[in-house]
């Protein structure tokens, strides 16, 4: 009792602070402390529980937990459509909808399927009569229940139904009012949305935006209405951007500048740079000066002199990512190296095995360039990356912490490595590029490097 009484003599916001820093099974353990200790961890616990679900009977659980809330005019509603209520649903002790925090419309469709006891794929048209009668319930619920939306994952093209659930007293500026982390795949017809979202949000701190290569749109007005969705936004800090039109990446880019105070990390995901002017990419990325994070994956159509110029502007990069790395020209990535210098510590250039060979000659400039401009790295992964490479690596950056190395021969990997590898190293990821894989030999090479480097391994084909 005395413990708990001087508990109780910290401040309210430290105290949940400690509670939001603790791990479930310890959360669970202080439940039944008592009544305000089980509200602050109930409300932690419920801020996104689908998300962190393990298996079908957890999930089951917890839409059980929801279904229990629903009002006798829903399972009137339900009953309509062929789902009944259970015998064993009992109202919780708790609103738990109004704790909820994270909304991903998907997630509650897939639950209610399970909770149905529905096959996940495939389901007969009256199995998604009833599938989609329950979600629509559990979108109602939630949209006059929960008190802050923090964040907002949601595919137009999964559930066309959901925005008809959004019950008419409940409006959609409400709901978005306290967003910080919107995801939206799919978004051709959904204009009133973003228009919303740039009159009502003005603290999203992240925004990922993506389409389907099939369904890529060139409406000056959709991408202009997106546009302004971002630029209201003040406390922007990350922005992804996937498989949009040259449009939408011509009209997106061209507002960056308004986000360029906050902004700290930029991902392109299979964009196509074909259609931007220098000028445009220029004027875009020049501002952001304040840029961390910046990951290129599958980009095609990427102009060397205007990335070349906005490379200039990146001096506190901390983190440039490359898939498939021969699509980016590689002065791009040398006056990056150059211009961040020492502030730079991750590099990732990543590609197939198929360029290994060509990327042989890419290393050996890149270390070049590597070695006058910066010593500070912690990680680096370079396809085609040899050990001989590797070790002048180590050699040049005192605080590498991880290496990737693509090798055909295990054992002289180890042989040279032995001896070589500076204290701060404590993971190398290994790369066969070799067909052949002796299950013995890389048990054996595990067991070599664990013990004479202790170090960690990845990469090596999975052992029999």
């Amino acid at each position: 009792m005395e413990i708990n009484s001087k508990f109780h003599l910290i401040p309210t916001e430290i105290r949940q602070e400690i509670f939001e820093n603790l791990d479930k099974e310890y959360l669970f353990q202080c439940l039944m402390v008592n009544r305000q200790w089980c509200r602050d961890i109930v409300t932690i616990l419920w801020r996104s529980p689908l998300q962190d679900y393990k298996s079908s009977c957890e999930v089951k659980r917890i839409i059980s937990v929801y279904v229990g809330i629903f009002s006798k005019e829903t399972w009137d509603y339900l009953r309509m459509n062929g789902v009944s209520r259970p015998r064993n649903v009992s109202t919780p002790i708790f609103n738990y909808a109004s704790f909820l925090e994270h909304y991903e419309p998907h997630s509650l469709l897939l639950g209610a399927g399970i909770w149905l006891k529905q096959r996940a794929y495939n389901p007969t048209q009256n199995q998604l009569k009833k599938r989609k009668a329950l979600a629509s319930c559990l979108y109602r619920l939630f949209f006059l229940e929960s008190r802050s939306i923090r964040s907002f994952y949601y595919d137009f093209n999964e559930d066309e139904d959901f925005w008809n659930s959004i019950p008419r007293e409940c409006s959609t500026k409400l709901l978005l009012r306290n967003l910080k982390e919107l995801r939206i795949t799919g978004f051709s017809n959904q204009q009133t949305f973003f228009e919303n979202l740039a009159q009502v949000c003005h603290s999203i701190r992240g925004i990922s935006i993506s389409s389907s290569r099939s369904s890529h749109i060139e409406n000056d007005n959709m991408a202009k209405t997106i546009r302004n969705a971002i630029k209201a936004q003040n406390e922007l800090q990350w922005l992804q951007l996937r498989n949009l039109s040259n449009t939408n990446v011509k009209l997106i880019c061209s507002t960056l500048y308004s986000a360029s105070k906050t902004l700290r990390a930029i991902r392109f995901d299979n964009i196509n740079f074909n259609s931007l002017r220098t000028e445009t990419v220029i004027e875009g990325m020049s501002p952001c000066v304040n840029l961390l994070c910046l990951e290129f994956s599958n980009c095609t159509g990427i102009d060397q002199q205007s990335w070349i110029e906005t490379a200039k502007y990146l001096k506190r990069l901390e983190c440039l990512t490359i898939r498939n790395s021969w699509l980016i020209p590689l002065d791009f990535v040398k006056q990056v190296v150059i211009t961040s210098g020492e502030n730079l510590q991750y590099l990732r250039l990543e590609s197939s095995f198929h360029r290994t060979i060509a990327n042989n000659s890419i290393n050996i400039e890149l270390l070049s360039t590597l070695s006058q401009h910066s010593h500070n790295f912690r990680a680096i992964s370079l396809t085609g990356l040899d050990v001989v490479s590797a070790i002048l690596l180590i050699k040049l950056c005192p605080e590498l912490e991880h290496l990737d190395i693509y090798t055909a021969n295990l054992q002289m990997t180890f042989n040279n490595l032995i001896g070589k590898l500076s204290a701060s190293v404590n993971s190398i990821g290994i790369h066969l590029t070799s067909s052949s894989h002796n299950t013995a030999l890389s048990e054996n090479f595990h067991k070599e490097m664990a013990s004479n480097c202790g170090l960690k391994l990845s990469g090596l084909p999975e052992q029999d």
